[in-house]
């Protein structure tokens, strides 16, 4: 049995030849398009990778430098350029007084598709930084001695606002005085012993935060390591707060001195944005005391009608920084008959950075007297 081969007439190769050369002649300049579109997405993407990370890097870089404009232009600038050489576009600028925003942009050169008529194409970025967060609390780190909110009071020259950077406050008050008398708790010499009276009940600022993260009556031992530490628990605003009474010399005097023989900072050399972890700065909660009888905010017009306030617990309504003073640093300020071994003084100092906060508790925040977080990007 023999098997037939059947062979295309000649003339019918020739067919599907011109037929194969005209579909390729139809599909190359696709193929080629398709191809070159490809690897110049590709090369668009890589750099606008790159100027990305530039734009993200300047954005932090500005925000950080803030509310100094032209230190904050200064610095993105820089650091823009060491993350992009020479970017063909770049704007550099502040939106309102806590985003730094930057916008670059470069023409790409295209390769294959020139064939398409397209030279180049351009890529654009942007970054907004911000430097500042509406807080609802601080995670871990509270000190354990509150001051009493002067921003409540009628005397604006102690609110806690970028004006009084390195002002000092009263944060523990020592024998012979009682918080209450100077109860926006700002004054600058710190007010004269009162003399007793019925809102002398003996409280010097120490709340009831046990080592442990708990709240109570907080001994010695909590209170020392609280200092020295920061307290390890949550603390939002809007908490209530037990105190804990009594003199506490020992415990202030220790604490004190042993956050600045860690220290190694003077005054004169401390910068808040450097140093924000150094020993002697302390994260203070900012509280009202509550009025007796009505429950709410106890305020200065209650002190001077003689009402009294509930002694049980104080209300947190944020944290401000303090670099503490050791001894021999504060007593100018002092005036209380040479017995002040047992107070704690510190100077007010905005800027200083964690990364221990809460969010906002609600949309419009809450105040944050002074401390700031690292800056973040937010587009």
């Amino acid at each position: 049995m023999s098997s037939k081969i059947k062979i295309a007439p000649y003339w019918r190769n020739i067919k599907e030849k011109g037929n194969a050369m005209v579909m390729i002649a139809v599909i190359l300049p696709v193929l080629i398009a398709t191809a070159g579109l490809a690897l110049d997405y590709g090369r668009g993407v890589a750099v606008k990778t790159q100027l990305q990370k530039a734009a993200d890097a300047a954005a932090l870089a500005g925000a950080g430098e803030l509310p100094d404009t032209y230190a904050a232009e200064e610095q993105a600038v820089f650091i823009a350029t060491q993350n992009f050489a020479d970017p063909d576009t770049a704007i550099y600028g502040t939106s309102g007084a806590t985003q730094y925003v930057v916008e670059l942009s470069e023409d790409v050169s295209t390769t294959f598709m020139k064939i398409l008529g397209y030279e180049t194409f351009d890529v654009v970025v942007s970054a907004t930084a911000v430097i500042s967060l509406p807080t609802g609390g601080l995670r871990g780190g509270s000190f354990p001695i509150a001051v009493i909110n002067p921003n409540l009071n009628d005397d604006p020259s102690d609110d806690f606002t970028d004006w009084n950077y390195g002002r000092p406050y009263i944060i523990g008050y020592g024998e012979d005085n009682v918080m209450i008398e100077d109860w926006a708790n700002g004054s600058d010499p710190c007010p004269p012993n009162p003399g007793g009276g019925n809102n002398s009940q003996g409280w010097r600022g120490f709340l009831g935060l046990r080592f442990d993260g708990t709240l109570g009556n907080a001994g010695a031992n909590d209170l020392r390591n609280d200092m020295e530490f920061g307290w390890p628990g949550t603390m939002e605003i809007g908490d209530e707060i037990p105190m804990v009474f009594g003199n506490m010399a020992n415990v202030t005097r220790t604490g004190r001195e042993v956050l600045a023989d860690n220290s190694g900072m003077l005054w004169e050399d401390f910068d808040p944005e450097l140093h924000a972890n150094n020993s002697r700065i302390v994260m203070v909660p900012i509280v009202h005391l509550i009025n007796e009888t009505r429950q709410d905010t106890y305020t200065v017009q209650d002190f001077n009608n003689g009402a009294d306030w509930e002694h049980g617990d104080v209300v947190v309504d944020g944290f401000a920084p303090f670099f503490i003073l050791a001894e021999g640093e504060y007593e100018q300020y002092l005036d209380v008959n040479g017995k002040q071994h047992d107070w704690m003084l510190g100077y007010f100092v905005p800027g200083v950075q964690t990364h221990n906060f809460l969010p906002p508790v609600d949309d419009d925040g809450a105040s944050d007297f002074g401390l700031m977080s690292p800056p973040r990007l937010v587009d």
